[in-house]
């Protein structure tokens, strides 16, 4: 008995020694094999729970971070740290990326809108809802953050193709970077836009690109250069042979004018535009401008002019609209003002 009892231990030790020395590249791909399970499991999960869901995907990330802290001579802690891992479709720098943002998501409504957007695949429409959630950071107080989206923002634009998308995209970009005190970088990428736009050979893009950036640079209060590039585009657009293309582009051009307050030249081009729909859209923009600098008379004398119904509409909502923004209490001259709205669309 005792002899098969001293056989017995020395086969014993040699199993605790084969289970306890199992190699770090085995350890590790278990790790991985059971943080790959549960991403499985929370993608499941989240059809029906987010807050579930998301501890799973956390569990999952513990895991996988425990590879490289626990068996960093591991090959595939290695190829975690070089980020040549993937955990379903995602990298795994990837991954810590969006479980951050589901985490912030939960608690942040800002946040929850940019993990929305990430999911919008074409380039300018992702940028067309980055920018204003950025602006939205800014005005809370978090710039830096607002910047860091910005930057991100930035880098999209590379995927655009289209001169006149990414001339747009730029001017977007710009007039956030100004609204978060970075007037610098919004010009710099202004002169980039203007670049481009210069460089294209399709001459009937030039107005509309022209007074995209002109109005950019209204907003961050360089109305010298914004007069000069809608003057370039209104010699383009007299020249333009295309109906569409002309009324469209002294549409915007009027637009352009009225936003660096040099209303009489606006009505002047508004009044040469003969579409009826770009002449309404022209005169609307004109006393929107007008509201806005607290003119409001005068846009109500614009606006009762405008032919198209839906911008005359438009025109005379945006005069309330505006005053209200003001924080003022409603007086004689704008309670005048208020009745003869109501009094224009028969209310």
């Amino acid at each position: 008995m005792r002899k098969k009892l001293l056989c017995f231990f020395p086969t014993v030790l040699v199993l605790i020694l084969i289970v306890g020395c199992s190699s770090p590249n085995e350890k590790a791909n278990e790790l991985f094999t059971e943080s790959s399970q549960l991403v499985k499991k929370a993608q499941e999960v989240e059809k029906i729970s987010y807050s579930d869901a998301l501890k799973l995907y956390e569990k999952a990330l513990r895991k996988i971070e425990r590879i490289t802290t626990k068996y960093p001579s591991s090959d595939l802690a290695v190829k975690i740290v070089q980020n040549k891992v993937n955990i379903g479709p995602y990298t795994i720098k990837e991954f810590k990326e969006r479980i951050k943002l589901k985490s912030e998501a939960e608690k942040d409504p800002l946040a929850c809108a940019l993990l929305v957007v990430k999911t919008i695949e074409q380039p300018e429409k992702k940028i067309d809802a980055l920018c204003p959630i950025a602006n939205s950071y800014a005005k809370i107080g978090q710039k830096d953050k607002a910047s860091e989206i910005l930057s991100q923002t930035l880098q999209i634009t590379r995927a655009i193709e289209d001169i006149g998308y990414k001339s747009r995209a730029l001017c977007n970009i710009a007039n956030s970077y100004a609204e978060i005190g970075q007037k610098e970088e919004a010009s710099e990428l202004l002169s980039q836009a203007l670049q481009i736009v210069r460089t294209t050979e399709y001459t009937f893009l030039k107005p509309r690109a022209l007074c995209n950036i002109a109005n950019s640079y209204a907003e961050i209060g360089q109305k010298e250069e914004a007069s000069e590039l809608l003057s370039q585009a209104l010699q383009i657009a007299r020249t333009t042979e295309d109906p569409f293309s002309k009324s469209d582009a002294l549409c915007s051009i009027a637009g352009g004018y009225a936003k660096v307050g040099q209303y009489n030249k606006a009505l002047q081009i508004a009044r040469t535009i003969e579409d009826t729909y770009y002449k309404s859209r022209a005169l609307c923009d004109i006393a929107e401008s007008y509201a806005k600098e607290g003119q409001y008379n005068k846009a109500f004398q614009i606006a009762r002019t405008i032919e198209d119904t839906y911008y005359k509409s438009r025109a005379l909502c945006d005069i309330p609209e505006s005053y209200a923004k003001t924080g003022l209490k409603v007086d004689e001259k704008a309670r005048k003002i208020l009745h003869q709205i109501i009094m224009e669309l028969n209310l």
